[in-house]
């Protein structure tokens, strides 16, 4: 089913446990936020859809992290379930907007698993690498 750009997803809300189980290397999670930043975004990019994450699971220690890129940090890492019990700091409040984890139908067939992984590690090298450079 192809990504609407302009209305979310019509399916019910799903639990984070049973999405945390379902949730593989390579998925990315979209997101339709509702902030003043998002906003600009969507309104430049003509979507719903302002950000998104690429999620990685560390079996060993059994996490499910997303990499995202956010201004002015640049690359970072934080948990799955962040973004649904505690991405709001302050409140502790879930995001503010719409998300959803997108995998293409075909992705496990398409994937070189060594090369997802080189993928993970580049983009763990370059964690909190600031996107602008200050004075």
């Amino acid at each position: 089913m192809p990504l609407s750009l302009t209305e979310s997803p019509s399916t019910a809300e799903i639990p984070y446990e049973q999405i945390r189980d379902q949730a593989q290397n390579g998925d990315v999670l979209i997101c339709s936020g509702a902030g003043l930043f998002s906003s600009m975004i969507q309104q430049a990019t003509d979507s719903i859809w302002s950000h998104v994450g690429f999620i990685l699971r560390l079996e060993e220690i059994d996490r499910v992290m997303l990499l995202e890129s956010i201004e002015p940090i640049g690359v970072r890492t934080i948990r799955l379930s962040k973004y649904l019990t505690g991405y709001d700091e302050k409140r502790k409040k879930p995001y503010k907007g719409g998300l959803a984890i997108i995998r293409h139908s075909q992705f496990g067939d398409l994937v070189d698993h060594s090369k997802l992984k080189q993928l993970a590690n580049m983009r763990l090298s370059v964690l909190a690498t600031p996107m602008i450079k200050t004075r």
